[in-house]
């Protein structure tokens, strides 16, 4: 996922991983990608826009 994709209503938008388990998160609205970066290990934060 890069700025200024778009999102559609329950996309999985990032995979979090904690104590082994993998934990995606869905898009809960459509919109546009406006920030975001990560590495491997690191936090990830990212802002979108609704439509």
């Amino acid at each position: 996922m890069q700025n200024g994709d778009e999102v559609a209503e329950g996309d999985t938008i990032v995979v979090i991983e904690a104590m082994k388990m993998e934990q995606p998160l869905q898009a809960s609205k459509a919109g546009d990608v406006i920030a975001g970066s990560a590495t491997s290990g690191s936090r990830r934060v990212v802002a979108h826009q609704s439509r």
